[in-house]
């Protein structure tokens, strides 16, 4: 039996003694560890070419070593590359007829190849989507551990390709224990110009493995390479953009890394239409594959070798069509920057799910959305966070204000930031917090629990050594216990008081319980109008059978009505707020911009507690008016009586609201309660804030909205909110009660 031995290739032929091919027979037919090496006489680069006829498989362990040819040697520069590369395996740049071309095919476990120029392999296909099954790869990697490591792969190293890519992949992985690159410099490859013409499938490197019975890979490293559209100066190695930097699919993924924590296991991975792709879904040809469980660290996607320079990836920079990904993390070193013309990081779901996708502490930038969950607009939170999808559409934290203040000891936090999310009931949420202005900044996380209605309000503390940068803004991230991270808090987008309400005594004549509010729009604005009593939960005084009426600012009688099924009912059944019972009013209108008055009396002249509510029924939209303001008047009989207001914001950002409390100056010649005082409370009745007299407090804030009352001792509140559910409660400290006003107004919109 013939032992381990070394090959050398002395010649450029495709064929006969001394060629790569003859090489190629002899170590597959030695069994054992073999090394083809190179020792071709003359200068310069050496180029095999293998058009007409390619290379057969390998199908013993052996390592080819470009290196070994004289003059060359392996990369040592830190940044970029400076490697020499002699021994070039050139494909012709065209695929014969039902051919499948493959610079070097790898069907024997353990094989390392390095210090190769492997260009201009292409494929034949009538569709020129179907590179999985028509070749067009560099190198194919058909059996475990083996290396690829210090090439150039779909370059020569010069700026401009010059005919020399692989338009299926540098690169294709097909078996476990595959390492691609390393973290030494002289591992180093660079790959580039795998573009599928107009189909938009050629790849950097490839990993794909369905269509096997056990599609399941383990122990893949893809680490150190510059992939994708490097620009480097003179003397290195420079590369074109891919159609995608990175493809993997088709397997759950163990012990399976792209980059890692280590600074020298960057990939750079720029100028490719997409860095790196998780997943397909393709229909034409069909092709449906998730990849789940890989774990994707320390990259600079979107990033030159130098750090500093960016060169986009046009369309994303990580695409996800899978579930249980790491996309960043908590370690050192672990984020991923990321830059790429329009999203950062997009999880999708077509006919493969994709849940569980961990995207954390990276620093996402230049992109016109860092974080997508759906491919057609922004995510809208929704109240606890019942919605499905990518990443089961998980809700954003709302950042209601922020605040720093220059200097300080790293110590000592120099900067709060506060606000609310709003998800799952009883529900574990790590909340992470960056700043952003010329680049983006990873200030910290917070771990904080929902209650039972969903909400966690939160206030964090940073320091910052450069807290006050013109043109910063703040947002944050949401992950839950599972791994679904949600898209990043917007810097602003559509937010409106959804409905608003009074609940107080309705009496006769003057006393009726009476809500104005104002419609803003430069459209018709559909509402929702509701006078209740029987389901008020105030059993001893309910109001036994309210009557409603709407009027608009000139005192017209626009409608009005008695017991709801009478008058709109299938309208007031399809907007879901059908009253519980019978004898409640409501009313559907469709109202211009203006003034209008709800008024609740009882229908057979009764009295008793009732409320009166407006609810918007339009879609939110940036584009769509508001209900900017209700203001409801009605009699505290005794000083334990008490008007109670209610509004609900919905939207997607913080809204400023303030709200009053008027007594002494109610007008109409009424006696107003002579000292109203003031309480703003969240969904929990958790006290938010709380005023007597409105100069006590906020005086400044809240003669700058120009609302501030006429009388000192009557109360306001200016205050932003997070989406959610809020109550202000008026109380009177006259034992005699008295008229008064509780409202709200909308400073935001």
């Amino acid at each position: 039996m013939a032992s381990a031995a070394d090959f050398a290739v002395t010649n450029t032929s495709n064929g006969g003694p001394g060629s790569l091919r003859q090489a190629i027979f002899s170590a597959n037919s030695t069994p054992g560890a073999d090394r083809i090496v190179f020792d071709i006489p003359g200068a310069g680069r050496h180029k095999i070419d293998v058009s007409q006829n390619f290379l057969p498989a390998i199908t013993d362990t052996v390592t080819i070593d470009g290196y070994t040819q004289r003059d060359s040697r392996p990369n040592s520069h830190p940044v970029f590359d400076d490697a020499v590369i002699l021994i070039q395996i050139d494909g012709g740049g065209q695929a014969p007829e039902n051919s499948s071309p493959t610079g070097l095919t790898l069907n024997a476990s353990g094989c390392v190849v390095r210090g190769l120029m492997i260009t201009g392999f292409t494929f034949y296909s009538p569709d020129r989507g179907q590179f999985q099954r028509f070749g067009g790869y560099g190198i194919d990697i058909q059996r475990e551990n083996c290396v690829v490591e210090g090439n150039f792969l779909g370059s020569d190293g010069s700026p401009q390709l010059q005919g020399q890519a692989n338009r299926g992949a540098g690169v294709r992985v097909r078996a476990s224990g595959a390492r691609i690159g390393g973290n030494t410099p002289a591992a180093r490859n660079v790959i580039g110009g795998a573009r599928v013409f107009t189909s938009g499938f050629g790849a950097g490197v490839l990993v794909d493995n369905s269509g096997i019975p056990t599609p399941a890979l383990d122990g893949i490293v893809i680490a150190g390479n510059q992939i994708g559209g490097i620009s480097a100066p003179p003397g290195f190695a420079s590369a074109e953009g891919n159609d995608i930097g990175i493809a993997m699919g088709g397997a759950t993924f163990t012990n399976t890394i792209i980059g890692g924590t280590d600074p020298a296991s960057a990939n750079f991975i720029s100028g490719n239409q997409i860095g790196i792709r998780l997943g397909y879904d393709d229909t034409s040809p069909v092709r449906q594959a998730a990849a789940t469980g890989v774990v994707i660290q320390g990259n600079l996607i979107g990033v030159q070798p130098d750090t500093v320079t960016s060169r986009q990836n046009q369309s994303v920079g990580i695409e996800v069509l899978g579930s249980n990904n790491l996309i960043g993390g908590f370690e050192s070193g672990a984020a991923n920057q990321i830059v790429a013309d329009s999203v950062g990081v997009q999880v999708m779901v077509r006919s493969v799910a994709a849940n569980r996708n961990r995207i954390l502490s990276n620093l996402i930038n230049g992109n016109e959305r860092p974080i997508v969950l759906v491919t057609d607009s922004p995510t809208t939170n929704d109240f606890g966070d019942r919605d499905t999808g990518p990443n089961n559409l998980q809700n954003f934290p709302v950042i209601t204000s922020a605040a720093t203040t220059s200097g300080g000891a790293p110590s000592v936090p120099n900067g709060s930031i506060k606000g609310r999310l709003n998800s799952t009931p009883n529900t574990e949420f790590t909340i992470q917090f960056f700043r952003y202005n010329l680049e983006p900044k990873l200030l910290g996380s917070l771990v904080v629990t929902t209650d039972a209605s969903g909400d966690a309000p939160f206030i964090f503390f940073f320091y910052d050594p450069a807290p006050d940068q013109s043109g910063s803004y703040y947002t944050a991230t949401a992950t839950d216990a599972e791994g679904n991270t949600s898209e990043f808090s917007p810097q602003s987008g559509p937010v409106q008081l959804a409905n608003i309400s009074t609940r107080g005594n309705v009496g006769t004549n003057d006393f009726v319980l009476i809500g104005g509010f104002i419609v803003q729009s430069n459209a018709p604005k559909k509402v929702a109008i509701r006078a209740l009593g029987p389901s008020v939960n105030v059993p001893e005084r309910r109001l036994a059978d309210p009557f409603l009426e709407l009027y608009d600012s000139s005192g017209t009688l626009l409608a009005k009505n008695d017991d709801w099924r009478s008058g709109q009912q299938q309208e007031v059944v399809d907007s879901g707020l059908a009253p519980a019972s019978e004898v409640e009013s409501a009313l559907i209108a469709t109202l211009p911009a203006g003034n209008y008055t709800a008024q609740v009396r009882g229908a057979d002249g009764g009295t008793g507690t009732g409320i009166v509510e407006v609810y918007d029924l339009d879609p939110l939209s940036t584009r769509s008016g508001r209900l900017v303001n209700i203001s409801t008047r009605a009699i505290l009989y005794t000083q334990t009586d008490v008007l109670i207001g209610g509004f609900i914001v919905r939207g997607d950002t913080a809204t400023r609201v303030i709200v009053r409390a008027i007594g002494p100056d109610v007008g109409g010649g009424l006696r107003g309660v002579p000292d109203p005082t003031l309480e703003l409370r969240d969904s929990n009745g958790d006290l938010i804030a709380a005023n007597d007299d409105w100069r006590q407090q906020q005086e400044a804030e809240i003669t700058a909205t120009g609302l501030a009352p006429k009388n000192d001792r009557n109360s306001a509140i200016v205050a932003p909110l997070a989406p959610g559910a809020y109550t202000a409660l008026l109380r009177g400290k006259d034992p005699n009660g008295g008229v008064a006003l509780v409202e709200f107004y909308d400073l935001k919109n």
